[in-house]
């Protein structure tokens, strides 16, 4: 076996675990050809692409001492698609959750997934 048909495989055992699905949306401008006014509109990207959504918490401090936690929230999916800061990312999970976050974050793109940090579409901060 080639060294690209074991980094197929891999990418294939890898990918066959994620049991999410998301849709993913971003804003692309629109000229009407009528009037020539130029708007943003919602486009779908991709749908039920598999997903693996994942969770972390870490510690917060503030000068040497424990302030709480703050919860990560970071979504792996195939290197292949491109995916711009900002997007509105729509994930159900294998429990039938759905949430909705937008991507805050440059991807992390490797050779079998990228990474793209998250944050819940409604937060204001």
């Amino acid at each position: 076996m080639s060294v690209l048909e074991a980094m197929k495989s891999v990418k294939k055992h890898i990918q066959s675990m994620w049991i999410d699905r998301c849709t993913i949306k971003n804003f692309q401008e629109v000229t009407d050809s009528v009037t020539h006014i130029t708007d943003f509109v919602e486009t779908v990207v991709c749908e039920n692409e598999p997903c693996k959504l994942s969770h972390d918490n870490f510690p917060v401090s503030e000068e040497g001492i424990a302030t709480g936690r703050v919860l990560t929230v970071k979504l792996f999916l195939s290197p292949t698609l491109f995916i711009p800061t900002g997007s509105v990312i729509e994930v159900t999970t294998h429990t039938g959750r759905t949430e909705v976050f937008k991507a805050s974050g440059v991807a992390a793109v490797y050779t079998n997934h990228q990474e793209i940090n998250l944050e819940a579409e409604d937060d204001k901060a």
